[in-house]
């Protein structure tokens, strides 16, 4: 698997992550017809899938969730069944679901569980509308129609609460998607068609990768010297932030980009939190933390 799809499997399903899906879809079979049936056991294959049917308030129903979902947000006893791109088979079967939910493509499931009569849907969340379609689809789906309302309003006032027209001029924005093996050198960012790079919009940024036909593109050093962004971000998700020194990572970059403004404004941040990542009901939450560094930004212009 290449780096790219990996990240952007992760980013989407995560968000590996964060980030491959284009429009909302939904495959074999639509959640926009009227629901007759009651889901009972639900398997989703999707972090933020299975956000929104938590938030919907089904983490009962949750028997089975991929290797990278929060399991908080499932029943006790669901059981982890793998990747988007290699679940258990065999393991999903043995959960008897009704109900199989994917962020992505859903074929290869698909095409496994009819014989088993159980309804597999995919949805494709790639920027915020997305989101609040794909709520609004399994809230239908869920016979849940009152809920799936309520969530979308409550993200709707939590955006309003962020700086409606945010900060003039605004300020170039560079996310910096990293792990152990890359570096200030040679990182992955996001375009702005991405739901990361929609996000710095919303928290009044501009977004420095801007329009790029690469949904999630590698920078090189010499890209960053010609952006030469005002801020930069760096998200390397773990589930072990004790183990980073946050002044070290800092440190990195100023050693590689002395001259660039965001390094002699001290407007280098490093972001732990994978939630960020994940295009699911809590993006209001992340544009926020993203408002609160433009702020501080801005503040350190002035």
């Amino acid at each position: 698997m290449t780096r790219e799809k990996s990240l952007s499997v992760f980013a989407v399903s995560l968000l590996p992550w964060f980030m491959v899906f284009c429009l909302f879809s939904c495959r074999d079979g639509s959640a926009k017809e009227k629901n007759e049936k009651n889901y009972d056991r639900i398997i989703i294959l999707g972090p933020n899938l299975v956000q929104i049917v938590s938030s919907l308030g089904f983490s009962e129903k949750i028997v089975g969730i991929d290797s990278w979902s929060d399991k908080s947000l499932a029943r006790k006893d669901a059981a982890r069944v793998g990747g988007i791109l290699d679940p258990n088979l065999e393991l999903i079967t043995l959960l008897e679901p009704d109900l199989v939910l994917v962020a992505g493509d859903p074929t290869r499931l698909n095409d496994f569980l009819s014989e088993y009569s159980v309804k597999t849907i995919g949805f494709s969340v790639e920027d915020t509308q997305d989101i609040l379609n794909a709520i609004s689809e399994i809230s239908s789906l869920l016979s849940a129609e009152g809920e799936g309302l309520k969530l979308s309003e409550k993200i709707r006032q939590e955006l309003r609460a962020i700086s409606p027209s945010g900060f003039i001029p605004r300020p170039k924005v560079l996310l910096a998607i990293t792990s152990d093996v890359s570096s200030p050198e040679n990182f992955m960012s996001a375009s702005s068609e991405t739901f990361l790079g929609e996000i710095i919009g919303i928290a009044g940024g501009e977004n420095a990768v801007g329009v790029n036909a690469v949904l999630y593109p590698e920078i090189s050093k010499e890209a960053v010297l010609l952006l030469d962004p005002d801020i930069i971000i760096e998200f390397r998700p773990t589930n072990t932030p004790e183990k980073y020194d946050s002044l070290s990572l800092v440190s990195r970059w100023e050693k590689v980009y002395p001259g660039i403004k965001a390094v002699r404004r001290g407007c280098v941040h490093i972001c732990f939190d994978e939630k960020i990542l994940i295009p699911g009901p809590g993006f209001p939450e992340s544009a926020q933390f993203l408002h609160l560094f433009i702020q501080r930004a801005v503040d350190a212009e002035d």
